[in-house]
């Protein structure tokens, strides 16, 4: 009778083990994918508020290059950039530190625009936002 009570519990035992090691390799692998999906997703999001900076500076240079002066300069009212639409998306997708870099990106960008600021600043912003998406999102 005890051996009996011995093999049933070695097959309880035996069934617990194999199904809490099978859940335990799907919950990795779940964790997995929605680590992937979320760099992926952030990544995307930081690539299309570079491309957004990098229309705004090509566009304010034809601009430049054509009047012979910037919008701000020939009396135009500052107006939210679609950079600065974008950083709420950062906000939601990102981490903080990406948040606030691009949130820096976007400051430079602006002030070159619309305040006078220097373009090397703007230049030296981007290049620390895409060390910090490489380095937080690779």
């Amino acid at each position: 009778m005890i051996e009996q009570l011995w093999g049933v519990g070695g097959v309880v035992i035996g069934i617990a083990a194999t199904t809490t090691g099978n859940w335990w390799i799907e919950h990795s692998k779940f964790k997995r994918e929605r680590t992937k999906v979320t760099s992926d997703r952030a990544r995307e999001v930081c690539l299309k508020l570079l491309r957004s900076i990098d229309d705004e500076l090509e566009a304010l240079d034809a601009y430049q290059d054509e009047h012979g002066a910037f919008p701000g300069d020939m009396g135009h009212d500052p107006v939210d950039s679609r950079a600065r639409e974008m950083l709420t998306e950062v906000h939601l997708n990102c981490h903080p530190r990406i948040h606030k870099s691009a949130v820096t990106l976007v400051d430079a960008t602006d002030a070159w625009a619309w305040r006078g600021g220097r373009r090397d600043a703007v230049g030296k912003r981007r290049i620390e936002f895409i060390e910090l998406i490489r380095k937080r999102l690779s």
